[in-house]
């Protein structure tokens, strides 16, 4: 029971040694989820993209091999994955393709439609109000631009015993209402065909 609330304070904020490795583990973890989740993000030749909790950084580099002459943005809440992912893409980061910034989930730290794409990757569970930051993924997003969102789905992650002290978890269907009310459309939901049947990207779209 200890172990497993402080394996789940690390997932929602890593921290030293043992969030690094726990990054690792979650890199691999996470992969199968990252890619069905690039299949479907129709990513182009000079897009920009943000990534909202980028951890170590693992998949950035893929994501600026397909938006060729674009650039990827990210944003973190832990000190130890923002100092770890800033030394891992230093060479992006000095050549201007990539821009990580430490923020809170509370706000996004760009202007308003700056983005053609923002994903995350299993990080909607920590956000202290999704509503109000899908509303600020919105603002960042130009017309026309997709959110698309990873997790897994309630019956994974379960609202009992030492998960619910740090994770709050969600229902397809839960997601696609927080979408719907914050203003994206045509909204859809894919299953991760490589991950178990809680895996799943939802997609939503900024209107014209």
């Amino acid at each position: 029971m200890l172990f497993g609330k402080q394996i789940a304070r690390q997932l929602r904020h890593p921290k030293g040694f043992l969030g690094r490795w726990l990054a690792r583990k979650m890199n691999k973890a996470n992969a199968s989820l990252y890619h069905h989740l690039f299949s479907l993000a129709e990513f182009g030749n000079g897009m920009a993209v943000l990534e909202i909790g980028f951890g170590n950084g693992k998949f950035i580099p893929e994501i600026l091999s397909q938006v060729q002459g674009g650039k990827v943005a990210g944003i973190e809440t832990s000190e130890t994955m923002f100092e770890t992912a800033s030394g891992y893409l230093a060479k992006e980061i000095k050549a201007g393709k990539a821009t990580l910034k430490f923020a809170e989930r509370t706000r996004i730290p760009f202007a308003a439609e700056h983005f053609d794409r923002v994903i995350s990757i299993n990080t909607i569970y920590f956000w202290p109000s999704p509503a109000n930051y899908l509303l600020e993924i919105l603002r960042v997003l130009r017309p026309g631009g997709k959110v698309l969102l990873g997790f897994r789905a309630r019956g994974k992650y379960q609202d009992e015993g030492w998960m619910k002290e740090s994770f709050q978890s969600f229902t397809a269907e839960d997601v696609t209402q927080l979408l719907e009310n914050a203003g994206f459309e045509e909204i859809d939901q894919t299953p991760d065909p490589r991950g178990d049947e809680y895996d799943l990207v939802i997609r939503g779209i900024k209107p014209v």
